[in-house]
């Protein structure tokens, strides 16, 4: 009988743990996590209009809150451990009794939706930042407004306040600068940084972390994220790197250890020097808020996909292990000695032993190749090296030798439009561009061999074991043709998302709907809750991997194992008894039939 329960897979390289549980806290995005004071529970809020309790360690959902008719923003813990706030898109600031789920107050006074909050260490204040582009400061207990500032010139993203001379002050910001005001009860905020934004500070010794609001493409991929001591000018005391995107959100923990959530799905630990502790794997969408233990022991993560997930809170890297792939891995597969290799968006190539531990990893970016500044696709092993194509700039394929040269041929006249798949076969290479092309090359030396029009934007790509193509296209049509381009037929086929040929020279596709087909036949056995993103064949059994973060085999009519992985996978090939597969959080790992 088929095993369809969800079955643990081979754990990842341990330099970038799992989160200790995931739940779907909200429909949309989560807004705001927040721990109690004890540490014991997590409370969340997004776009939806609840607000959840959970129990930290283990996941339980323990109580929902009514929440804002409109979605919320923003949460703070009162220290006194009874009282939660929340700020929503309402323009109100709410107070709810944690053990009971019952509004206390309702705090109104912004001509905006609430986007921002925090509470003194004191318990006596709250604050909060508004689209209105001012700041409020309120008696915590009676809900009075004590003062109101403005002099933002965006939307108010970040308040917290700060103590100086015995007395809290409120630092507020926003994407063109920081106000810092007070002693609380100001008429007026009392000073401004422009140029930054600050999105976190450590309450134990004031530094902060800020992010730069100039926008340049090389800063953006490095994450230009610094951290400044107290006061916030200056030279900056370390840079904050590693990030591939956007940085969103940051904290400290008690220890004072950094940490970074990011669009590129990941988040990363910094030591005070601006050295990486570790990374953690986030998942399948950007981490867009953070919260930390009260003594650092758990780490939760809200993301842009609902999803609330939370880590064990020291986790660090194991020396035995090499990091594994910044990025989304494009391909994995085998060399000629049996080993797995993966190749990232990150620009490295690792080949790896049985147990996937690195063995070797060339950098393909610190070579002097068409691929220093390009992206990759796709890529395939044939004879003593893989091949790799680019995806921007370069335009072009590349064909790598690990034992004498790194790159031994380079193909890159295939146009002025950047590559969107490529599939290797025995003497073929096809490679699919976004100007509706498909491009056949002879694998030993990238000689150009045909040129075939396709209908529209290439979707999927695959080779057969005599070196047959076949490309699905966003107009609906499946276009077939021999290994020199003859022969072209022409099929509509619907929304194709994955291409795969099976060893007897059949056709199997995955589509939108997250069914997969033999090609003119029935749907096989299995279905995944979005499409399907890619399609292989280990020995006798179809094993295709969708959006939704499942990986599922079949042999013949039956499903026969399923995996739920934490994030989508992106790219399989074939392995002794299963199949080896890398991610979109960059990691390897190996999934066995049994």
């Amino acid at each position: 009988m088929a095993d369809r329960s969800d079955a643990t897979p081979t754990p990842h390289l341990r330099d970038a743990p799992l989160p200790r549980w995931v739940a779907q806290a909200h429909r949309r995005d989560s807004r705001d996590v927040a721990f109690t004071v004890d540490g014991d529970r997590v409370a969340t809020i997004g776009d939806d209009a609840p607000i959840h309790l959970w129990d930290a360690f283990t996941g339980a959902r323990v109580r929902t809150f009514a929440g804002h008719r409109r979605g919320g923003e923003a949460l703070a813990m009162h220290p006194d451990g009874a009282w939660l706030f929340s700020a929503g898109r309402d323009k109100a600031v709410r107070v709810w009794h944690l053990e009971t789920g019952r509004e206390l107050a309702c705090f109104e006074g912004h001509g905006g939706g609430v986007t921002a909050m925090a509470i003194s260490p004191d318990g006596a204040f709250a604050a909060t930042g508004s689209t209105d582009r001012g700041v409020c400061i309120w008696d915590a207990r009676s809900g009075d407004c004590l003062a109101t500032w403005k002099g933002h010139a965006d939307p108010v993203r970040f308040v917290t306040f700060t103590d100086l001379g015995g007395f809290p002050w409120v630092w507020s910001g926003c994407e063109s600068g920081v106000l810092i005001g007070g002693p609380v009860g100001a008429e007026k905020p009392s000073h401004r940084m422009a140029g930054h934004r600050v999105i976190a500070r450590d309450p134990h010794n004031d530094r902060i972390i800020e992010r730069s609001t100039f926008h340049d493409a090389r800063e953006a991929s490095q994450a230009a994220v610094r951290l400044f001591g107290p006061d916030g000018v200056g030279p900056p005391e370390s840079r904050l790197e590693g990030h591939l995107g956007e940085v969103r959100c940051a904290t400290f923990t008690p220890a004072g250890i950094a940490l970074t959530g990011s669009a590129d799905r990941g988040l990363r630990r910094f030591a005070i020097d601006g050295s990486l502790v570790s990374h953690l794997r986030a998942g399948g969408a950007a981490c867009d808020r953070l919260a930390v233990h009260p003594k650092g022991a758990l780490v939760a993560i809200g993301d842009a996909d609902g999803r609330l997930l939370v880590f064990d809170g020291e986790a660090v890297f194991d020396d035995v292990f090499e990091p594994p792939h910044s990025h989304a891995i494009s391909a994995v597969g085998l060399d000629d000695r049996g080993r797995p290799w993966s190749l990232g968006r990150d620009g490295r190539l690792v080949v790896r032993g049985a147990d996937l531990r690195p063995v070797r990893t060339v950098r393909l970016r610190d070579v002097d190749s068409m691929h220093s500044s390009a992206g990759f696709v796709a890529g395939g092993w044939w004879r003593h090296g893989p091949l790799t194509v680019s995806s921007t700039r370069a335009r072009g394929i590349e064909r790598w030798e690990l034992v004498n040269r790194p790159s031994v041929e380079a193909y890159h006249g295939m146009s002025d439009a950047s590559a969107d798949g490529a599939a290797v076969g025995a003497e073929r290479v096809a490679v699919t561009l976004l100007d509706g092309t498909l491009r056949l090359l002879d694998v030993a030396d990238l000689r150009a061999v045909a040129r075939v029009d396709l209908s529209g934007y290439p979707l999927a790509v695959a080779l057969g074991p005599d070196d047959r193509a076949a490309v699905a296209d966003d107009k609906g049509e499946l276009m077939l043709c021999d290994r020199d381009g003859e022969g072209v037929e022409r099929h509509p086929a619907g929304r194709i998302t994955a291409l795969a040929y099976g060893p007897d020279g059949a056709l199997y596709i995955g589509g939108r709907d997250g069914r997969v087909r033999r090609f003119g036949g029935e749907a096989l056995a299995g279905r995944h809750d979005g499409p399907v993103s890619t399609l292989v064949f280990a020995g006798d059994a179809v094993v295709s991997a969708g959006a939704d973060r499942r990986v599922i085999a079949r042999r013949g009519d039956a499903e026969v194992r399923r995996w739920t992985l934490p994030v989508p996978v992106t790219a399989l090939s074939p392995f002794a008894g299963g199949v080896i597969y890398g991610d979109a959080a960059g990691a390897m790992g190996r999934l066995d039939f049994g």
